[in-house]
């Protein structure tokens, strides 16, 4: 006995560390031949965690464990997850497994499976994704399907198939399921239970929330396609039946045989009255509940794309009541005929038919007969009746948070053929009535009272176009506020409408309802509105044939947005409308600390609102007294340094001709005084026409226009009049003005300029300078450059080596012309005076902050640097006398922040009129052009100016020798008579022989540091 145990027992060890053992050695092995299964049969991504084998789980069998599984579709499909899992369990036989390399699945085990089912429009499934294969030309497959039971656990399925519509969700499914698929004669047993979520068809829901229980055996004849039903048993909540029958599919699988028919198992009430939306919920079980149901029907015929079966269904309720324990009274007295029948399997055939329908709710009763015989041109037959005392239906159905009450009639008849085509509609009478209806919600802060309406709907002749809606009375009380009006409607083909509306609305209580997100509305509106018409004349946009009118006031209105920087308030104001025009009568507005006035019209507005690319027009005066631009500009940027300006599109199906008038406005670093101007929107582009301000000390005139058609390349183009404004004051306005001119931000002094101005936007709204083009005038009134503050002038100095020199640049009463082109200020010559010197100046800045300009200055020679005399004695032996005036060329260079100056050249000389010659022997033909443009475009404006200046330029000063005189007066000849070239002749004489050049060897000062 013992020796047996032994022998048993070494038997036992030797299969228990097989079964350990086999496992670990064929691993391997196993997950290739399943991925080889995978990669032969499937189409799709496939992808796992981790692979299993164990013989101790269900010996002699082999299981296989697969964890996380993903089953995810390509091409069209590409990224949706068909099937995940988070365990698969497959039973395979073992000794084919290991020793004849096939897989012979025997069972499947899904742990918490996810499905999603996916039929496009165009009929592609996603669960298409087997592998085709030529059967004669495919080699042996390496493995056989013999399952016989398969299981889901907690599972989820979507089947969404937009071919037909038909949209199925079921969750925590519970199915287990057997057969011997090996015989081509078997019963499959399935046992399932689920919570169906919804099931939609063609958009409408037919079950939602309910708990699913089926039982079913079906005989598998999978010789003959033939699959017939027995002892089969489903749930729907507490409604059960069954059927049996058979189910055949052709050869060609285009046709289904179906030969069915069911019936209920109970036939009391209350199961039927679990199916019932919102019915079955807690507490169910404790409804008082009597009547009895029956319920059959049938399936038979052919089912394709043609065709469906003939089926019936007759479901009766007689005499039914329930009751719920917390209500005081019952519904009770609940009679029901339905048939839904199609005896020929015709779709058009099928009848519905309530031959009886009773049910009274307490002390209000419900009668109704209804009969849709067809489909697509249904004879109609109904009757309906129902008088109802709102206040007792809401204790019967109580609405949570909702309270009810009033006096409900209805009152229908309707017999005849409804065909759209034909335009023939049913005989219809029918009226509704609410007296004294009151409403109340939780969500609601106000109810509705004295709620009062009658309509009526008829038809005498049967013709769509004969159908009339009226409503001669709709009226309520909310807050104490009454709303009333009265409307017709005639014709639903073309719909002639009369409608009468006054009253008003609290916008703050209605927002409470209709809840807007991120959005706070407030506000009274009282108003009236008139309108008739018909509908072809809207579409035919014959707006003159809608007589429509209105009014309305708006009093404490406050709209208010995450995305807008302050609330929009409107004070008061007043609106009129007709179809030709809204006016509006002096609205007062405020946002921000900004106050506006509006007066105005909008007219095409019911085109704009009906039509797409159809402008809207308006013409509106708005005035204010502070508008604070600022508060619209960079609390963004401020709150979020990640968010900058974007470019701003001007709406293309605008319109609008807007007056406008400031008292002050704010605009970045500005303050504009005693704005004006006008300003037009059409087509995407804002143009600006007379706009005038004060601000900087002077007064700025401006016209242009921006252009927003091209977001990515937006377009300015600007005409800028400025007079007397403080050069600091315009270097910290203008960023233009800072990079082409940044010498001005140590500048004082006023100056005046005409100036035109193009180019392009960046996409922050900053102009990008190197589109810039532009000209115009600069006239400098007074204007100082002080040593203390410029670098310039410290490089000046230190090239000059005046002995007494100057510390300040002046420049008096001069008019500049400039030029901005390709990324360049460029300046003509002017004349200026530096300390007691005259200078003559030209040259060009670059939006780089280079710099590139002639100075050319008549001083003493005794205030010049010892090492500039030293070179000029070298150049004509002999030192020069003090006295004598000597020509020096200054030539800057370098950038702005770290400017170069250089010596370009010397020439004796004792007149300012030989100033004036060396000056435009250098740059003759660039003066020449210049000063004819200048004098010609400028004689009438600036005559007496330009003279001046001519006088200064060849004399001097007054002390200077006779011969400027005689200058003088032909210069004043020739500008009188616009003889430019003549006036040039005049300084073309002789210059005087000189022994060298003198500018060949001059040196060049060291650059200038920085401080």
């Amino acid at each position: 006995m013992k020796k047996s145990l032994v022998i048993i027992g070494a038997v036992a060890l030797v299969f228990f560390l097989a079964a350990v053992a086999l496992p670990i050695l064929f691993k391997d092995r196993i997950q290739k031949a399943v991925d080889d299964l995978i990669a032969e049969s499937v189409n799709a991504e496939i992808t796992y965690n981790d692979f299993g084998l164990s013989l101790l789980k269900n010996f002699p069998n082999l299981n296989v464990s697969i964890e996380k599984l993903a089953i995810v579709g390509q091409e069209t499909f590409e990224g949706d997850t068909l099937l995940f899992a988070e365990e698969i369990s497959l039973r395979l036989n073992l000794f084919k497994a290991l020793f004849d390399d096939r897989l012979v699945i025997k069972s499947i085990d899904l742990d918490r499976p996810k499905i999603l089912i996916q039929v496009l429009e165009s009929g592609q499934a996603n669960y298409d994704i087997a592998v085709e294969t030529d059967a004669e030309l495919s080699k042996e497959s390496t493995y056989d399907l013999g399952i016989n039971s398969w299981a889901m656990h907690q599972g989820r399925v979507i089947y969404d198939d937009r071919q037909t519509g038909l949209y199925l969700e079921m969750i925590e499914i519970d199915h287990e399921g057997g057969g011997d698929f090996s015989e081509d004669l078997f019963d499959l047993r399935t046992s399932s239970m689920a919570r169906l979520v919804a099931v939609r068809y063609q958009g409408m829901e037919y079950l939602s929330d309910k708990q699913i229980k089926a039982d079913v055996t079906v005989e598998m004849d999978l010789d003959q396609s033939k699959y017939t039903f027995k002892e089969n048993q489903v749930s729907i909540n507490e409604f059960a039946f069954g059927f049996d029958g058979w189910v055949a599919l052709s050869d060609d699988n285009d046709d289904m045989q179906l030969d069915l028919s069911f019936e209920t198992y109970q036939n009391e009430f209350r199961y039927l009255l679990s199916c019932v939306p919102g019915m079955y919920r807690e507490g169910f079980e404790n409804i008082t509940s009597s009547g009895l149901v029956t319920m059959n029907g049938s399936l038979n015929g052919t089912y394709n794309q043609q065709r469906i079966p003939a089926f019936k269904l007759f479901l009766k309720v007689a005499d039914g009541m329930f009751q719920y324990p917390e209500l005081p009274t019952a519904v009770e007295n609940i009679n029901l005929d339905l048939l839904i029948s199609n005896e020929d399997g015709v779709p058009d055939h099928t009848l519905i038919d309530i031959s009886k329908l009773h049910l009274d709710f307490g002390k209000s009763p419900l009668d109704g007969k209804f009969r849709f015989d067809g489909l697509s041109t249904p004879d109609i037959y109904a009757e309906l009746s129902a008088a109802f005392d709102l206040a007792e239906l809401n204790k019967m159905f109580p609405l949570e948070g909702t309270t009810l009450k009033g006096q409900y009639q209805l009152s229908l008849t309707a017999e005849g053929t409804y065909d759209s085509v034909a335009q023939i509609f049913p005989v219809v009478d029918a009226s509704m009535e609410l007296k004294n209806g009151f409403i109340k919600t939780d969500e609601f802060p106000e109810s509705l009272e004295k709620l009062n309406l009658r309509s009526t709907v008829t038809n005498q002749s049967g013709l769509l176009t004969d159908t009339r809606i009226e409503v001669p009375d709709f009226s309520f009380l909310m807050d104490g506020e009454k709303f009333a009006g009265s409307l017709t409607l005639v014709n639903p083909n073309n719909y002639s409408w009369d409608v009468d509306i006054q009253g008003g609305m609290d916008l703050e209580k209605i927002s409470k309802v209709f809840s807007l997100e991120d959005i706070t509305l407030k506000g009274i509106i009282r108003g009236s509105l008139s309108s008739n018409g018909k509908l072809s004349n809207l579409e035919a946009q014959q707006y003159a044939e809608i007589p429509t009118s209105g009014n309305f006031t708006i009093s404490n209105f406050v709209y208010a947005s995450e995305n807008l920087n302050h609330p929009f308030r409107i004070n008061s104001g007043e609106a009129s409308f007709t179809p030709q025009q809204i006016t509006l009568t002096n609205i007062q507005a405020l946002t921000g600390t900004t106050d506006l006035k509006i007066n105005g019209g909008i007219s095409n507005y019911i085109n704009y609102l009906f039509q797409e690319n159809v402008p809207i027009i308006g013409a509106l005066n708005i005035t204010s007294e502070n508008v604070n631009l600022n508060e619209w500009m960079t609390a963004s940027v401020e709150t979020d340094e990640t968010e900058k300006l974007t470019v701003l599109q001007i709406p293309t199906n605008i319109d609008f001709d807007i007056q406008s008038r400031a008292g002050t406005v704010y605009y970045d670093n500005m303050t504009l005084d005693e704005f004006r101007g006008r300003i037009l929107i059409k087509g995407g582009v804002a143009s600006m026409r007379e706009l005038y301000f004060n601000s900087m000390g002077g007064n700025i005139a401006a016209s242009g226009t921006y252009d927003s058609n091209d977001l990515k390349h937006p377009k300015f183009d600007f005409e800028i009049d400025m007079q007397e404004i403080a050069f600091k004051d315009a270097f910290n306005a203008f960023n233009t003005v800072k990079i082409l001119a940044p010498v001005t931000q140590f500048m004082k002094g006023d100056f005046s300029s005409s100036f035109k101005l193009k180019g392009e936007l960046q996409q922050d709204m900053m102009p990008a300078l190197n589109t810039l083009t532009g000209n115009g005038l600069v006239n400098i009134m007074t204007a100082a450059l002080s040593g203390m503050d410029s670098k310039l002038v410290e490089g000046f100095t230190q090239i000059t080596q005046f002995t007494s020199g100057p510390s300040e640049f002046n420049l008096n009463d001069v008019i500049m012309k400039v030029k901005i082109e390709n990324g360049q200020l460029q300046v003509a010559p002017f004349a200026a005076t530096f300390g007691n010197y005259k200078t003559i100046i030209s040259g060009s800045t670059g939006i780089d902050g280079s710099v590139d300009f002639i100075l050319n200055m008549e001083v003493p020679a005794g205030v010049i640097g010892a090492s500039v005399n030293q070179a000029i004695a070298s150049l004509t032996g002999t030192n020069q006398p003090e006295n004598d005036k000597v020509n020096i060329n200054l030539k800057l260079s370098g950038n702005y922040t770290d400017p170069n100056f250089s010596l370009g050249g010397i020439q004796q000389g004792n007149t300012t009129a030989g100033l004036a010659q060396s000056a435009i022997q250098q740059k003759s033909e660039e003066v020449r052009d210049s000063a004819k443009v200048l004098v010609r475009e400028q004689s009438q404006k600036f005559t007496e100016s330009a003279q001046s200046k001519l006088d200064s330029l060849i004399t001097g000063s007054v002390e200077d020798s006779t011969s400027s005189e005689s200058l003088k007066s032909t210069a004043k000849e020739l500008l009188n008579q616009e003889r430019v070239d003549e006036v040039f002749n005049i300084f073309k004489r002789k210059k005087k022989k000189r022994s060298a050049d003198t500018t060949s060897t001059l040196p060049t000062a060291k650059k200038v540091q920085n401080n």
